[in-house]
């Protein structure tokens, strides 16, 4: 995740929220590690998408089975406003149902999600508690703090 993070300092300023783990969606495999990061670029949403894409190639990410296990994943989840495409629907369509997207999301924006007309606090109380916990890593805590 650190190295999807350095590659996202490359396309404008980042801040970037703690470590979750949560159980995995889909397929029998280990927990997931999930964060944010806030990303202020210059790119529209198709061309940050494209470079997003090209970050999971480069760090190994193969799509072969939906939801199955991979080497990163990363989603554009908000965007300064709604968008939709045939490639990419801003905010994520299923944003306001995942506590393990919207939890750190709550920690970098306590503003209304654009779309959404609620705030990602606001939308997590609507949320059964799915078992979301914070992991403290040093080196990733490290890293929140020197961005």
């Amino acid at each position: 995740m650190a190295r999807a993070v350095r590659s996202l300092d490359e396309l404008g300023q980042t801040r970037v929220a703690r470590l979750y783990r949560t159980a995995p969606i889909g397929p029998t495999q280990p927990e997931f590690l999930n964060s944010a990061v806030e990303l202020l670029t210059e790119l529209g949403p198709e061309a940050l998408l494209d470079r997003v894409l090209k970050i999971e190639a480069d760090l190994g990410r193969q799509r072969r089975e939906r939801w199955g296990p991979r080497v990163i994943d990363l989603d554009i989840l908000v965007g300064g406003a709604p968008f939709r495409s045939a490639r990419l629907v801003m905010p994520h369509p299923e944003l306001a149902s995942r506590r393990f997207a919207l939890s750190p999301l709550a920690e970098l924006y306590s503003g209304e999600i654009p779309g959404l007309g609620l705030t990602a606090g606001e939308l997590l109380g609507r949320l059964p508690d799915e078992g979301v916990r914070v992991v403290e890593d040093v080196e990733w805590v490290a890293r929140r703090c020197s961005a």
